[in-house]
């Protein structure tokens, strides 16, 4: 019995302190408020060892930290000195949900990881995901855009049952941190060249959505309606005997109503959700969720489509081919039923009437060398600050040259309700190459909106105007360059008695623009233009030469960073296979344009303690004076950043096995998201939502790779 006894003494000892250890990492995974001894260790460990700790340190932890990694304090102390790295934060949705004060800690720990580990991601010679997962649509996805900062994706279905409909998903729902669709519209027939963007409207932020549709004019033509392929180039032939319609048509979704469907607490598709459509659709005029607030119908081929912010007011922009550009101001007079919209006259112009009459139409007029040739717009861009429109036109042949021409040139916006025939500013002309296709960067992604309640007014404020991006294709592969944005002093005030209205508009946007965002103006200038070498000699060392000819570049664009990938040569198709993809920055303008502070260490310099007053004191500061002393830098975040490993712009992504697979059978839609790094496409064969993302954040039911 002795030797018994012994023996479970023995192994209690042995137990002894293994036992401890649990009870201690159950007490440490315990929420703070039911301990208040646990608080204050919790404090001191904030405040003195997380200090100390870089992002990839603070994300790294093991599971006793795991719940300290969790408090709001641990990243908000980041918020001041994020935004001087060259990619700060991903813009946020424009509601209170996203202020300093309302933000979750995972919330605040996802942006800042982000910002840093796509940062350092992008700059490898190839590129890997962090993280893949997909989700299954249970429809066809024809076209889709992602809202800024990856949030929300807007999408283009159509069902089995010859059904279309538009669908916004929410991509990291709160309740299950995963994609689920959240509202459906039903739009008649295939919605196309689909773009979204945060808007203000009618004093209420949500989320517009513009898209073309085409239809048979004679009703009753049951013949197939020819596909598009792409925007950016040449206008897709028709047949003469078959008449179309086409339509540009605009909705709006008020964030209000995203923010009821988006609720942490409430499980999507139970009865307390369709509970909470009912609420947020009866705060709503008409109790409807959707609102229709533009709708451009003509018979003549539309082409591109945007969404802009132009004094203040928002509109939405589209070429009709092949030489003109209608400008459409949206707003809350317009939210009416269809019927009272205004049609085209017989000949399918359009023309002004009792809703449209702050439509305008700006065609664009010969060049002077050129003034009996025919002209095509294949890509444009509104440059609101400025007061111009960038236009890339192309010329037919000349007669004399026998040569194909491309301009690129700078037009004025036309005053509200005018059709006005406008002539070059600027003039650029392109001759050392042709092009087939161009993609522009949008510049007016990340403006702030107008009563933002998120964190984007403070954050995105100091940020420099973006470069126009300007991506060509050319036969041999693709051509780059850039517009950098050139600072000058505040213009001169507005003169009441100036003849032209366009020169009156110009000077008080730009008086405004200066004095209320960067006490700076900034202009775009065709003459200073950086163009890159081509991409020859950047593909995949392992391509043969003829296998570099056999291939057709495709782009996202970007202001500075942009994803490019790779089809068969001559494949016409709406669900072209993908051989490669590859991650586009201009490492050269990297370089140069975009300084770094000295390298820091955590062990001789002195660590900053940003406390909560302090992040809210350098929040509200206005970001439009200039700083006096050189910006902190902060031990805990990689300061400098770290010089770029690529030897070319382009870098390949090494993605999984089975995500290349599925992409060599098709891809029916694909978008990038710059600011986040997050790539989402469908595939044709196995019909699936693939969400692929190049930044690192807390995974929740996710596979990562890394």
């Amino acid at each position: 019995m002795d030797k018994i006894s012994q023996g479970r003494q023995e192994r209690a000892l042995r137990h002894a302190p293994r036992r401890d250890n649990y009870r201690r990492n159950i007490l440490l995974s315990f929420h703070p408020r039911h301990y208040t001894h646990q608080k204050g260790m919790d404090d001191i460990l904030c405040f003195h060892l997380q200090k100390h700790l870089r992002v990839p340190d603070a994300l790294q932890v093991n599971r006793l930290f795991s719940m300290l990694t969790k408090n709001p304090i641990v990243w908000k102390r980041f918020i001041p000195l994020i935004p001087n790295i060259q990619q700060s934060l991903a813009p946020l949705p424009p509601t209170k949900k996203f202020d300093y004060r309302n933000m979750s800690g995972r919330d605040i720990e996802t942006i800042v990881s982000r910002a840093v580990s796509y940062d350092e991601m992008w700059k490898r010679p190839s590129i890997k995901p962090w993280s893949w997962y997909y989700t299954l649509p249970f429809h066809r996805i024809e076209d889709m855009a992602l809202l800024p900062g990856g949030h929300f994706l807007v999408t283009s279905v159509h069902t089995l049952h010859r059904t279309y409909y538009i669908i916004i998903w929410a991509l990291d729902h709160p309740w299950s941190q995963k994609p689920l669709p959240i509202l459906f519209r039903e739009t008649e027939v295939k919605a196309y060249a689909l773009v979204a963007k945060y808007m203000t409207l009618g004093g209420q932020k949500g989320i517009c959505t513009a898209f073309l549709r085409k239809k048979h004019k004679i009703i009753g033509d049951t013949r197939d309606i020819p596909e598009n392929f792409e925007m950016g180039g040449e206008a897709d032939v028709e047949d003469p005997c078959m008449p179309i319609k086409y339509e540009c048509t605009t909705l709006f979704v008020s964030l209000s109503c995203i923010e009821e469907l988006t609720n942490r607490q409430v499980e999507p598709g139970s009865d307390a959700f369709r509970g909470s459509i009912k609420r947020a659709a009866m705060g709503l005029d008409g109790n409807k969720l959707w609102h229709t607030v533009s709708r451009i119908r003509t018979g003549t081929q539309l082409g591109v489509v945007t969404l802009d912010v132009i004094d203040g007011d928002p509109y939405v922009c589209v070429l009709k081919r092949p030489n003109s550009i209608v400008f459409e101001r949206l707003d809350d007079s317009q939210l009416r039923s269809d019927a009272a919209q205004t049609a085209p006259d017989a000949r399918g112009n359009i023309r002004p009437g009792a809703h449209n009459s702050e439509r305008a139409v700006l065609t664009c007029g010969p060049n002077t060398m050129h003034p009996t040739s025919t002209y095509h717009i294949w890509n444009f861009r509104v440059l609101p600050d400025t007061n111009q429109v960038f236009v890339f036109r192309h010329i037919e042949k000349i007669p004399k040259e026998m040569v194909d021409y491309n301009l690129a040139e700078m037009y004025e916006i036309p005053p509200k309700g005018s059709f006005h025939k406008g002539y070059s500013q600027q003039t650029l002309f392109l001759t050392d190459f042709k092009c087939s296709n161009v993609q522009i960067s949008d510049v007016q992604r990340l403006f702030p909106l107008e009563g933002d309640e998120s964190l984007n007014s403070s954050l995105l404020a100091k940020r420099a105007p973006p470069p126009l991006s300007i991506y060509l294709r050319a036969p041999d592969g693709l051509e780059y360059i850039t517009f950098l944005p050139i600072e000058q002093p505040p213009p001169f005030p507005f003169v009441p008695n100036q003849s032209s209205e366009g020169k009156k508009a110009q000077n008080v946007r730009r008086s405004r623009y200066a004095y209320e965002v960067s006490h700076s103006w900034y202009n775009y200038y065709l003459s200073t233009k950086a163009a890159m070498a081509k991409d020859e000699d950047e593909l995949d060392e392992d391509y043969e030469e003829h296998e570099k000819v056999h291939q057709i570049m495709r782009i996202i664009p970007g202001s500075h960073r942009a994803l490019a990938y790779e089809i068969p040569y001559g494949f016409r198709s709406v669900a072209p296979p993908i051989k490669v993809c590859y991650g586009f920055q201009n490492i050269e303008m990297e370089r140069e344009g975009f300084p770094r502070n000295e390298t820091t260490n955590a062990e001789e310099d002195e660590t900053i303690n940003v406390e909560e007053a302090e992040v809210e004191q350098a929040l509200s500061e206005d970001a439009a004076s200039p700083p006096k002393t050189p910006p902190r830098t902060c031990p805990s975040i990689d300061f400098p950043m770290r010089e770029s490993k690529r030897r070319s712009n382009l870098a390949r992504m090494e993605l999984p096995e089975e995500v290349q697979e599925q992409l060599k059978h098709g891809v029916t839609a694909l978008c990038f998201d710059e600011e986040t790094g997050r790539l989402v496409f469908a595939t044709k064969n196995d019909l699936r939502l693939h969400i692929i993302d190049f930044s690192s954040m807390r995974s929740k039911g996710i596979v990562t790779l890394l």
